[in-house]
């Protein structure tokens, strides 16, 4: 996965909300046959459903295998100073 893990759109009636789901991305890792995107749409009317959608879930969608495992190999080279 790159580096977008959620997108937000304006609607003609409010927003729609495209957020990863790491589930579906380790799915389709195992998987030998059939790709889901694991980039998932939800639609609102008001931002303060978006808002309140974000809070409950924007934490889970990241960060990916790719950032943790860049975080720890800058750690280890802090270390090795």
């Amino acid at each position: 996965m790159g580096e977008c893990i959620c997108k937000i759109e304006a609607a003609a009636n409010g927003f729609e909300v495209e957020l990863y789901d790491p589930d579906i991305a380790k799915a389709n890792e195992k998987s030998k046959g059939r790709y889901r995107d694991p980039m998932v749409s939800h639609v609102f009317k008001t931002v303060e459903e978006v808002t309140s959608f974000l809070k409950t879930n924007l934490k889970s969608a990241g960060p990916d295998e790719y950032t943790s495992s860049f975080q720890m190999m800058s750690e280890e080279e802090d270390n090795d100073e």
